[in-house]
């Protein structure tokens, strides 16, 4: 597998730190095929689960993570992030989650994505990673500052705690309805004020900036290095899935991203 198949953040590129964020490539790279051609990572799309096992291993070996143990929660819209502990065990399929965090393990963590935005950290001097799959639910309801609160309690440090922001829908492809505006904005207001500000109306419809909400949310917890990728799921249909782009399709046939954060010790 080429590099072409995945991106990296400049801010997470660092000594004992492997980290991709994967494509859909394209057509190169992976075994999935139809709606799903071609590296498709999610076991739940309806692809054949053993071309899912073999984009994943792919995935692994284009990062020199070949045999290290890959960590991805049944991801639910949810604030959970679950330590993982020494013994690298995944939350069981019925516990969902939506951020994994680790520290001193030798396993990669994944999330997957299709619209919803990756998010990598990580605290190299202190070796704490964590890896969030961030909705408009999930940063609604806190799930960034949860995220940076466990990493801290874990043994990050906010000022050498750097973070990566992938691919996912950007503010002119996120269109949205005035109930979801309002269902976002009334919820923890003390936590999240100003988050009006991050719905602009563009054609006399809402549209909302969801990457540009979570880097607003990492600095507020006090983050620094913040690192956000510019490509647009939705937009970009030969290099990304997008769950939104597969509804206007009228389909439920559509891959998933990867996003994987290792230690490598």
């Amino acid at each position: 597998m080429s590099n072409s198949c995945f991106l990296t953040s400049s801010l997470l590129a660092s000594v004992g730190v492997r980290h991709g964020f994967f494509m859909r490539d394209g057509g190169q790279g992976g075994m999935s095929s139809g709606a799903y051609a071609t590296l498709n990572m999610s076991y739940a799309s309806g692809d054949d689960k053993a071309h899912v096992t073999e984009n994943r291993q792919r995935a692994l070996q284009a990062l020199g993570l070949a045999g290290v143990a890959l960590l991805v929660p049944k991801q639910v819209h949810s604030n959970k992030v679950v330590v993982v502990g020494r013994e690298g065990v995944a939350p069981q399929a019925d516990e969902g989650a939506d951020g994994l965090i680790s520290a001193r393990g030798n396993w990669a963590l994944g999330i997957l994505s299709a619209d919803c935005a990756p998010l990598l950290c990580a605290d190299t001097d202190n070796n704490v990673f964590g890896a969030f799959h961030v909705g408009w639910r999930g940063v609604r309801d806190g799930i960034v500052q949860r995220g940076i609160d466990t990493m801290c309690a874990c043994g990050a440090h906010l000022d050498t705690l750097r973070a990566a922001i992938g691919p996912c829908i950007q503010k002119e492809s996120y269109q949205v309805g005035d109930d979801m505006r309002r269902a976002f904005t009334d919820t923890h207001v003390d936590t999240h004020g100003g988050a009006q500000d991050y719905f602009i109306v563009a054609n006399d419809q809402w549209t909302f900036d969801l990457p540009g909400f979570i880097e607003a949310c990492l600095r507020r917890c006090g983050v620094s290095y913040v690192e956000r990728l510019p490509q647009d799921t939705y937009r970009e249909d030969k290099r990304f899935f997008s769950y939104r782009r597969a509804c206007k399709q009228g389909t439920d046939m559509y891959g998933r991203q990867l996003s994987v954060m290792a230690c490598v010790l």
